[in-house]
Formats: C-alpha cells, sequence, structure tokens
C-alpha cells in the first residue's frame, strides 16, 4: 500500500530496481529519480514523506555535505516521519587499514579512493553533524552485523553507525 521513491546516482542501480518492481507486480508503487547528492537538493517536497531508508548509501560524503544530505532529509519527513540511516563505520580496522595504506585522507575519516570519497565517519562525527543539520532529537547507535553465514571470502562482520529521527 505504500509508494516508494528511490533515488540513486546510478542509472544501472535503478534500472535493476524497476525491473525487479515490474516483476513483483509493483512497478505502479515506484518511482525513481537519478540524483547526485553531491550536487543537487532531494528533490522531493517539504513535509512529503513518512519514512526515508538508507542503508550504506550516503558514505561517499565529507561531513559538510553529509550534514548538508541530513538537514535535506529532516526537510522533507512530514511531522511524525522518521529516517532510518546506516553508515560504516570506521570501526572495522581492517578496512580503515586499507583506506590508509590505498587511498588519500580528505579530513578526518573521509578518504580519497580512485576518484571517489569514502567516508567512514564515528558515532560522534556523526552526532556533531546531526546537530549542525539543527536535528533536534536523534539516536546513533554504533552496530555489528553478523555476515558469517555470507561464506567464505565474505567479511565477517559489518560494522554500522545506525541512526534514527522523528520530525516532530
Amino acid at each position: 500500500a505504500h509508494h516508494v521513491i528511490a533515488l540513486d546516482v546510478s542509472t544501472f542501480a535503478l534500472n535493476v530496481l524497476q525491473e525487479r518492481a515490474k516483476k513483483e507486480n509493483l512497478a505502479q508503487k515506484l518511482t525513481t529519480q537519478q540524483v547526485d547528492f553531491g550536487i543537487h537538493n532531494i528533490p522531493i517536497k517539504n513535509d512529503s514523506v513518512d519514512v526515508c531508508y538508507s542503508r550504506i548509501s550516503l558514505n561517499y560524503f565529507g561531513a559538510k555535505q553529509t550534514t548538508k544530505i541530513f538537514s535535506d532529509i529532516f526537510r522533507i519527513l512530514k511531522p511524525g516521519g522518521t529516517a532510518y540511516l546506516s553508515f560504516k563505520s570506521p570501526d572495522d580496522v581492517t578496512e580503515m587499514e586499507y583506506f590508509e595504506k590505498s587511498s588519500a585522507l580528505y579530513e578526518p575519516n573521509v578518504f580519497i579512493e580512485g576518484e571517489m570519497l569514502r567516508s567512514r565517519f564515528t558515532a560522534t562525527q556523526l552526532t556533531q553533524m546531526l546537530n549542525n543539520a539543527g536535528i533536534p532529537q536523534f539516536n546513533v547507535q554504533p552496530y555489528q552485523e553478523d555476515l558469517s553465514s555470507k561464506g567464505e571470502g565474505h567479511h565477517p562482520v559489518l560494522y554500522v553507525n545506525d541512526i534514527f529521527f522523528k520530525k516532530q
């Protein structure tokens, strides 16, 4: 019964989503739009969204842009609307060692890998950005997801910082 708006910089990802929605007979409930959050605001009206969900898809920006994205997400939420956002964490020592060896440091916990930014903000950094975005109440919760069932060759743990906030 829900209508979903999917925003992504990747036309490939949006096309895959559209095909899956067609197979599930849900195409009429899906709107997709290509958007680069590094350049554009979220193209959704103020106070119009019940839920905003992002799982590890906003780890490609520095602190200033991430703060702007938080503010934009808060703007589009309806009163009573909620945001659920997950960010990869710097608690993954192996990944951080990789970034430190293979990438250039752009700002604290943000690396330039090839031509792409990769951020791994701490819970403290995310808290500061949420405060700077003017979000009055939020929760930042470090979390470890067990990925051992994914099999050999796959990283056994995903370290994330989950964010939850509700617009009053």
